[in-house]
């Protein structure tokens, strides 16, 4: 159960480490975005557990089949965003973090997504689904690591 909490929190960590060191403006901007991803993490969480999205080796969120993209996140909310509405605003609120975090640490984005996707896999619960660089969608309990 804490690991599957702890599935989001990767960015989470990035944005409060960055609070502390940014100019005014880009503090306010984060603080914005925290509030923001907070608000969709318990949804994000759920859609992990169902097997509908899952994280990419490049630091983002995506469906795991397309067919999930029109669905709606609460079925018994006519109102309720779809999937694609909802990871399109977790990816964009991720993208500017990344662009903010990369100006901050002499980065590029691209950088500090790949890392984000790194601690995003290594913090994964067995069931969820990850997108590799290379392999496609797969199951972090079916990901062969290395013995140490």
């Amino acid at each position: 159960m804490i690991k599957r909490r702890l599935m989001l929190l990767p960015v989470l960590v990035l944005l409060t480490g960055v609070l502390a060191s940014p100019a005014s403006g880009q503090k306010d901007e984060l603080a914005r975005l925290r509030q923001s991803m907070k608000e969709r993490y318990a949804t994000l969480l759920k859609l992990h557990n169902d097997a509908k999205v899952g994280e990419t080796w490049d630091g983002r969120v995506a469906a795991v089949k397309d067919a999930y993209l029109d669905d709606k996140v609460d079925p018994k909310d006519p109102k309720s965003l779809t999937v694609k509405q909802l990871l399109t605003a977790e990816n964009s609120d991720r993208g500017r973090v990344y662009e903010i975090i990369a100006k901050d640490t002499n980065e590029t984005p691209a950088i500090v997504a790949l890392h984000n996707g790194k601690r995003a896999f290594a913090n994964a619960a067995p069931n969820h689904w990850l997108k590799t660089e290379k392999a496609g969608w797969v199951q972090k309990k079916d990901i062969k690591t290395p013995k140490d």
